[in-house]
């Protein structure tokens, strides 16, 4: 997905080169996913390049904010007010089906521009069509992995999908070995490759499995979200922070949604959101009533005929 991005002619107010003890090395800078960078990050990079036009060009989105805490970019030393910054809103990655979707996952939660102002997905787009989303949900635990793996074979052997083309995105590290263990046992022998800090450490054709951090950078022709129930996404833990510390709670809750978004924006050509239980708050307010029922793929004749009529990507 092409992220909305920032580039920015910056002008320094404070005195870098004193800083460091010498002149800066360098008259231009590039600088990704720059929403994730800390203040210390900044003022390095402030002090590395020369003041003068174009010096520090940025991309970056604060919807994507999955590491650290936000950092007004106008108080070390960046501007990007005004002409300044231009506002990127065509999406190449991913179809429009799914990109309004994720944008709906975090729609209602306030996000900066990276510097004083706020920013939205207004007027963001795709040139890509395709198919809906689809949501499962399952009544416990095992029937969710259970139908997740009868989802990945189904796509597998009935139209050709390469299990390397299909990944499965959860909220944590017990999640993933769960779901790897559950997919690579009878009935399903389906094989599995984890997703490390490193990306994707194998070539061979197994479906890949990590925490919504590792799909940062990724994309998959399919990929399904799991785990999407309440008190998973977001996490129950974050509870204790509603009343001690009501900055924090919005902080993880709104980190949460950014995680969430960063995974359903990794698929290509189909993103499928399973969950047991009840349906995260961040999911369609009607999510638990319109769902498919998981346990329908779980039949001795295999995943129903609506299934199969949205599966051919």
């Amino acid at each position: 997905m092409t992220r909305r991005s920032r580039g920015a002619a910056t002008s320094s107010t404070g005195r870098p080169a004193a800083a460091c003890g010498s002149p800066p090395r360098y008259r231009h800078v590039i600088v990704d996913e720059a929403q994730d960078l800390s203040a210390s990050h900044w003022r390095m990079l402030r002090a590395m390049v020369r003041k003068g036009p174009n010096d520090i060009f940025l991309v970056g989105d604060a919807h994507q904010r999955i590491y650290g805490s936000r950092v007004v970019l106008g108080h070390q030393g960046i501007e990007i007010r005004g002409r300044a910054s231009r506002r990127l809103t065509l999406n190449y990655r991913t179809t429009r089906q799914i990109l309004g979707s994720a944008n709906r996952l975090v729609a209602g939660a306030a996000f900066d521009n990276l510097d004083t102002g706020t920013d939205t997905l207004d007027g963001y787009r795709s040139v890509l069509t395709g198919l809906a989303p689809q949501f499962w949900r399952a009544p416990d635990r095992v029937t969710e992995m259970r139908a997740v793996a009868a989802l990945i074979r189904e796509r597998h052997d009935g139209y050709g999908t390469s299990y390397s083309a299909m990944a499965i995105a959860v909220p944590d590290q017990g999640s993933a070995q769960e779901f790897a263990n559950v997919l690579a046992r009878d009935p399903f022998r389906i094989p599995v490759a984890p997703l490390g800090k490193e990306g994707v450490r194998s070539d061979l054709d197994a479906v890949r499995i990590g925490t919504m951090y590792r799909f940062k950078g990724l994309e998959f022709q399919r990929v399904f979200l799991t785990s999407a129930g309440e008190g998973q996404i977001p996490h129950q833990r974050i509870e204790q922070h509603r009343l001690a510390n009501p900055d924090r709670y919005r902080h993880e809750e709104q980190r949460s949604r950014s995680l969430v978004f960063v995974a359903a924006t990794r698929a290509r050509d189909e993103l499928v959101v399973t969950w047991s239980g009840r349906a995260s708050r961040f999911l369609p307010p009607d999510a638990d009533a319109t769902a498919f029922r998981a346990t329908d793929l779980l039949g001795p004749d295999g995943p129903p005929s609506g299934s199969r009529s949205v599966a051919a990507a």
